[in-house]
């Protein structure tokens, strides 16, 4: 996070067995998140170095300034995105400005 703080996270899904009226099979996602001073106790977390090295998780894209960024899908607030036919850099496109 930007302000530094580390924290964990797990996140699964499940798809129900039964199909609801309509043929549709509902989807329910699981989330759970919490201080990585807290999540050495977590099944998940088993083998998990909590104090090693952590993935920088941003504001959000539109929030966010960070520009290489692998997860980007949005341009920052007030930025458009810009693209090239013959480059292409650590994200599918760059922004104006860069």
């Amino acid at each position: 996070m930007d302000s530094g703080a580390r924290s964990c996270r797990c996140i699964g899904s499940r798809l129900r067995q039964r199909r609801a009226p309509g043929g549709v099979r509902p989807r329910f996602v699981i989330a759970l998140g919490l201080p990585a001073a807290e999540a050495g106790t977590l099944a998940a977390a088993r083998g998990v170095d909590l104090a090693g090295r952590a993935a920088p998780i941003g504001l959000g894209c539109r929030a966010c300034t960070r520009v290489a960024c692998l997860q980007r899908s949005a341009a920052p607030a007030g930025r458009a995105a810009a693209g090239s036919e013959r480059e292409r850099g650590v994200t599918a496109f760059g922004f104006a400005g860069d």
